[in-house]
């Protein structure tokens, strides 16, 4: 699984990327997480505000700092939809 935080520096993209480390470290799987600055690095298009989350290339949110429930329940989701496949 790959999460992508899409944002230029500052505090409200650090405490995304923050929070979505602190998500992953929760769950024993092989989860890749990278920040890439917004808008030269990033394959968001499509009006999407920063901070962005994109998990597995989809957009979960943008223009707001998600929760720790929030992101621990998209890579719970993930997850599941990986082992159905």
């Amino acid at each position: 699984m790959r999460i992508i935080v899409a944002g230029l520096p500052g505090l409200k993209t650090q405490r995304t990327l923050t929070n979505v480390e602190e998500a992953v470290s929760k769950f024993d799987d092989d989860i890749q997480v990278e920040w890439k600055q917004y808008p030269c690095s990033t394959p968001v298009r499509g009006g999407i505000h920063t901070p962005a989350v994109l998990v597995n290339s989809r957009v979960k949110v943008s223009g707001r700092i998600p929760s720790l429930y929030e992101i621990s329940t998209w890579i719970a989701d993930e997850l599941e939809n990986e082992l159905a496949a």
